[in-house]
């Protein structure tokens, strides 16, 4: 999580932000642990809202 936000607060952008850091994270977690921990750990996280309240 606090990646995503020192990536949000560089880019402003929520979605782009979270696609980047979870891209990032599946990437060192499959070279660390293997593809099965990877989309295990960093996979099922998702953006509920996008919107304003």
């Amino acid at each position: 999580m606090l990646d995503f936000y020192d990536a949000l607060d560089k880019s402003k952008n929520a979605p782009q932000a979270w696609a980047d850091v979870q891209r990032d994270w599946l990437v060192k977690l499959r070279k660390e642990r293997g593809l099965l921990a990877a989309v295990n750990w960093a996979g099922p996280f998702i953006m509920s809202s996008q919107g304003k309240p």
